[in-house]
Formats: C-alpha cells, structure tokens, sequence
C-alpha cells in the first residue's frame, strides 16, 4: 500500500503545520499620551502620595486699572485660584503559560508576551484619555448625525473664542474620521486636508491620521459611545493631564527582582513561578492616573456612531 498523507498522516504527522510568522489580528495601538497631546505632571515615584494636584491661576481679570493721580490703590486685588487632582492608581495584566508549552516549543515565546505589556499599557491609557471627553462642557456636533465640516469648524471656532492657543487636535472614533473625509471631499477653498506622511506617522504614532485646517486628526476605536452617537473631542494643549509612577523606587520591596526592571520606566513586567501548577506567570504593572485640567480648551464632538 502505497505511504500517503491520507493514509498515513494521522500516525506519522502533525495534524497541522504551524508557521513561524505571526499574524497580528488588527488592532487599535494609538497612544495619545506618547503622541505628546496629554501634559505630562511628572513622576509620581517617592513623591509621598497617589494624589496630585495641579494649581490653577486666573489672571484673566486682573488687568491694572488707572486710579487717581497720588491716591492709593483702592485694595488688593486677590489671585483667582483652583486646582485640578490626578490621582495615580494600578493598571495591570497577567497571563499565564504552561510548562508543556514552553517544553514543546511555541511560536510565540514567553518574551513575546512578555513584551506585549507595553502594547496593553498603552491601549490602557488611551482608554483612560477618551473617557475624559464626554466631561467637556463644550459640545458640537448632532445626535444621529453623521460627522461633517461643519461640526469640525464649529469645534475649532469654539476653541478660538475661548481664546485656546494653537496647536489643536482632533481625536475622533473611526466611522467619526471616515464621515468626515466623506464630507471634505466636497470642501473647496484654501482648506485642504493633508494626509499623514511616513515620517509624521514615525513622530506622531499609529492612529495619526494628517491634518485639516492646521489641526492634527487621530481616528481610535477608544472613543465612547452614549445613545448610539460617538463621543470624540477636539482640544489644545493644556485641556488634560497625566501622571505615572516609575520603579525607581520599588527597590526595596521584598521578591521584586529589580534587575529584569527598568527603573526609569512607568511599565515593568515580572515573572512569578507557580511550580505546584506547572507553569509561569508574567505580570505587568503600570501606575497611570490622567484628568481634565481645562474645561475651556477642550470640545466634545458627538455625532452619529
């Protein structure tokens, strides 16, 4: 009898190859924060508390005045002040792998999944960032509506008469992106949109989408949805805030082995023996905390999902 595959196979061959080349399912890895569109309030690490405050001063009444020649000034005119809170709290990821399968052999090793933490951190806070939008005051944009030019003017007009200075961005949900473009195709005028270069989408990373009337456009599948509309916002430097915690000071924490951490990195993986399961566990940690410091120079743009 002849030695076939259908024959023979069930015996002598796996049942299936596997290739070493990975596929990565499609997925969203758009980093606001690393982006640079979030304000960074520094390292929370040795800073004596999860809790941080940002102060806020209003000089936007305080011109000087002209009193009578040789008279007193009147009284003292008191500095308007608030504060905004950041507070740092645990975003975390475990996983698990098997003795059996590192002993047999996997084309995705424990260092893979290992260094796929940083793509969940980064997923994480980008989450965390678009949940702030839907606090805005400001909105433009119509229930059930598909988005247009025109809630993108509306949106940079209210930014300008807030007095909200330049460079401004755009974060929008995917189908919010896709209806915009629909509607620029119709603009004429000096406003043309320009879609991100090679080099812009190196600088400014994944989800950059190029640029309309000088404001930066990011499409995210992180943008929330409230009553079958899209919750995406645009805003100016200074609307939001964040803060992270480094390990540099975790090293005196008893069974954290410091060396396989990087002590100047918020994101830090380790790797728990769990011998009585027969397995490894790799655990990533990340210490982030973001919040809305200015209303004002912030939009929520809410238009159909």
């Amino acid at each position: 009898m002849t030695y076939t595959v259908a024959a023979n196979g069930a015996d002598t061959q796996l049942t299936a190859s596997l290739n070493r080349l990975i596929h990565l399912v499609l997925a969203d890895f758009t980093d606001l924060i690393g982006a640079g569109l979030v304000t960074n309030y520094g390292d929370a690490s040795g800073s004596l508390s999860a809790t941080h405050k940002v102060a806020k001063i209003d000089y936007s009444a305080d011109a000087m005045t002209a009193p009578t020649e040789g008279a007193a000034i009147a009284s003292a005119t008191a500095i308007t002040s608030s504060n905004a809170t950041i507070a740092v709290a645990r975003q975390a990821l475990y996983r698990e792998v098997s003795d059996l399968i590192q002993g047999t052999g996997s084309v995705l090793n424990i260092e893979d999944i290992a260094n796929a933490m940083a793509l969940s951190a980064v997923m994480r806070r980008t989450d965390m960032v678009t949940a702030l939008f839907p606090s805005l005051s400001q909105s433009v944009g119509t229930s059930g509506v598909d988005a247009s030019t025109d809630d993108f003017w509306d949106a940079v007009f209210q930014l300008e008469q807030s007095l909200v200075p330049l460079p401004y961005a755009a974060v929008l949900y995917t189908v919010q992106y896709t209806d915009l473009q629909s509607s620029i195709r119709g603009e004429g005028g000096p406003a043309q949109y320009q879609a991100a270069t090679q080099d812009q989408l190196m600088a400014k990373g994944p989800g950059y989408k190029g640029q309309f009337h000088g404001v930066d456009i990011y499409a995210s599948d992180s943008v929330g949805t409230s009553g079958g509309n899209s919750q995406g916002a645009m805003f100016g430097a200074g609307c939001f805030g964040y803060r992270e915690m480094s390990a540099g000071q975790l090293g005196t924490i008893p069974g954290l082995d410091m060396r396989s951490v990087d002590p100047t990195s918020p994101i830090w993986v380790e790797f728990d023996r769990v011998g009585v399961n027969g397995e490894t566990q790799i655990v990533g940690n990340y210490y982030f905390g973001c919040s809305e410091i200015e209303d004002l120079r912030g939009v929520q743009i809410l238009t159909d999902r």
